[in-house]
């Protein structure tokens, strides 16, 4: 018997008001968001921190 279970990482569609779903491979919907943080910051250039805070998420769903 293993203290932890192993990890399941699974696709995520994350959206963010005022943008697109965002899909990104995950272990839970918490690590999904910052995943999707992340994207929007490096891939899109986003550096508005109203949008980037955890208030303005509308969907995260696991595929």
């Amino acid at each position: 018997m293993t203290l932890f279970p192993p990890a399941i990482v699974e696709k995520y569609h994350v959206r963010f008001r005022g943008f697109a779903d965002i899909e990104v491979l995950s272990i839970g919907s918490i690590e999904a968001v910052s995943a999707a943080r992340h994207v929007l910051m490096a891939e899109r250039g986003v550096t508005n921190r109203a949008t980037l805070e955890s208030g303005h998420v509308t969907f995260v769903e696991a595929a």
